[in-house]
């Protein structure tokens, strides 16, 4: 099967390998995409190409030969709600052009990649968080995510586009972060600082208790919401699925966890938390519809996580590289 997957970040990038693993092969799209990153992850198989998910002819174009487009591009976090004209441009209205590339084009199927930030984690007591906890627009990023989850719901509805939009918690890995993800630039400032020998911040959002799932497991579910047939969940044809790790961890966690592998790895005191999660998601859903589950423990993608940076010599700080 030919992928489009729109976005070559933390999560396109893996995702883009997880599915040339699979025997796919994989067009990735980005708007300045970053060439060796992208192939440090994904290797030489990839085809990369520069383009726009708000310019539809573009995306159309790219789309022509796709039997699914994996839709991970957007502006996340603290750079959405900078530019929140902006923001809505790329989320919303490019998520808008990715649906109608895919209906024009006859693709089959479009996996989306959403956020736990769409939950409202003020009014809900599910613990732990399941599908159909209640939603809240707070914020320039939930408010654009669950606002593409409307339109590709309507796309869906109407024209019988399958759609999976995969509602992600909090993702680390290797990646370059420009797209705006605090968290996983702060949680990528630890194992960097810790591999090159520094004294690591431990920054708000790293600081109070979340919900964090390794990029590589996280893939690993884009791949399965691609492979998925027939169609999982509703009738209508649009189905939601929470990706997590299932478990809360905050510095108690992730600080024994590198010192495990980086035993004189050294930790300034944390920073007042940001916002913390009270509850984690329930997989129950992944495991029916996707046949999916995380297969690394915090330790392991950790003691992953490491061994990549030593690999590949990447001891400075994602802003100055």
């Amino acid at each position: 099967m030919h992928v489009l997957v729109t976005g070559a970040g933390l999560l396109g990038a893996h995702s883009a390998a997880a599915l040339i693993e699979r025997g796919h092969s994989v067009t990735l799209v980005d708007a300045a995409p970053n060439d060796a990153y992208v192939r440090s992850v994904a290797g030489a198989a990839v085809r990369l190409e520069t383009g726009d998910v708000t310019d539809l002819p573009r995306i159309v174009d790219l789309a022509a030969r796709a039997e699914a487009v994996v839709h991970t591009a957007g502006r996340i976090g603290p750079v959405a709600q900078a530019d929140p004209h902006g923001a809505f441009a790329v989320n919303v209205m490019g998520t808008a052009n990715v649906a109608e590339a895919a209906r024009l084009s006859g693709t089959r199927r479009v996996v989306f990649a959403s956020t736990h930030g769409v939950y409202d984690w003020n009014a809900s007591d599910d613990a732990p968080m399941t599908e159909r906890s209640p939603t809240a627009a707070r914020g320039v990023y939930a408010a654009s995510k669950l606002a593409a989850e409307h339109i590709l719901q309507a796309y869906a509805d109407a024209y019988g586009l399958e759609v999976i939009a995969l509602r992600f918690c909090n993702l680390f890995g290797r990646g370059h972060y420009v797209a705006g993800s605090r968290g996983g630039e702060a949680f990528n400032e630890l194992i960097v600082c810790a591999a090159r020998g520094d004294v690591a911040r431990i920054r708000p959002q790293v600081s109070g208790r979340g919900e964090w799932l390794y990029a590589k497991d996280a893939a690993r579910a884009v791949a399965a919401a691609v492979d998925a047939s027939p169609v999982p969940g509703d009738a209508d044809r649009f189905t939601i699925v929470n990706v997590g790790s299932g478990r809360l961890a905050g510095p108690d966690d992730i600080i024994p966890a590198i010192r495990a592998v980086v035993p004189d790895a050294r930790f300034g005191d944390p920073e007042p938390p940001g916002r913390e999660r009270r509850q984690p998601f329930d997989l129950a859903t992944a495991r029916r519809l996707l046949g999916w589950e995380p297969t690394f423990t915090l330790e392991s993608a950790i003691a992953d996580y490491v061994a990549e940076v030593r690999l590949t010599g990447e001891t400075s700080s994602p802003r100055d590289r």
